[in-house]
């Protein structure tokens, strides 16, 4: 349910951040194991495998295509919620810098995205949050 995003979020989102440097906070939560569809043919045999090198690494792949510098700022796991809700507890949290959301529309609106990025992505993640942040 939270893991899949439609274009119109995304461009909802787009008008709300405008122009500038975003930074973009991912909560995840994965399956136990990984949920491909029997077509895919580049399935990983872990949810963390699935996620940061098939999902990352096509991410990257398409944003090098498209001469769109990213930036990973943090990649950890989730240790304690100190002031969360039971019902918060992730297991990695992945903070990315690009300096325009356009950037990462560009990189979702590639045609490898959704063929090759995303569905590692579904197979990975159960839950998930995505968050833009701005200095100021």
């Amino acid at each position: 349910m939270a893991n899949r995003f439609s274009m119109d979020v995304i461009n909802e989102a787009s008008h709300v951040i405008g122009s500038g440097p975003v930074v973009m906070v991912n909560l995840l939560s994965f399956h136990e194991q990984p949920v491909y569809s029997e077509s895919f043919p580049d399935k990983k045999t872990s949810v963390r495998s699935a996620y940061y090198e098939g999902y990352a690494g096509v991410f990257r792949e398409i944003a090098a295509q498209l001469q769109i510098t990213t930036e990973l700022v943090y990649a950890g796991r989730w240790l304690h919620g100190v002031l969360a809700a039971p019902q918060e507890a992730w297991h990695d949290i992945v903070i990315v810098r690009y300096k325009s959301f356009d950037d990462l529309r560009r990189i979702l609106d590639h045609p490898d995205y959704a063929t090759r990025a995303a569905p590692h992505r579904h197979a990975a993640v159960a839950d998930w949050r995505f968050i833009a942040t701005r200095n100021g």
